[in-house]
């Protein structure tokens, strides 16, 4: 989008409240529980551990352990 669509856009939608809402969405997505944890969102019916294993092995596969991730049941 160009400056003046987006400009538009941000001011059709300012008064529905949804830039804030979004914007807090935003925040909370960057909370971790630890420093640079990764929070991953899903559902059960989307599979959301197999996209954490494939984060994993391609950590593990970059040589960065710490973003390595693990799931116990």
């Amino acid at each position: 989008m160009d400056s003046g669509s987006v400009a538009f856009l941000r001011e059709l939608l300012a008064e529905t409240g949804w830039l804030e809402r979004a914007r807090e969405l935003g925040v909370a997505l960057r909370a971790t529980r630890s420093p640079g944890g990764l929070l991953l969102v899903g559902t059960p019916d989307d599979e959301p551990w197999h996209l954490t294993a494939h984060l994993s092995d391609e950590a593990r596969f970059s040589g960065l352990p710490q973003l390595c991730l693990l799931y116990t049941s």
